[in-house]
């Protein structure tokens, strides 16, 4: 579940995602984004 004040961030992040059109392109992106909130935790 995300928190509310992560929901604009999110919706963004889907967009980048969107227009993103090699796969493995998404898959870096989103191990990324992982990486970024398991530092965060």
């Amino acid at each position: 579940m995300i928190p509310v004040e992560l929901w604009p961030i999110a919706s963004s992040l889907k967009g980048e995602l969107l227009q993103m059109q090699r796969p493995q392109e998404r898959f870096a992106f989103i191990i990324d984004c992982f990486k970024t909130y398991l530092s965060w935790e």
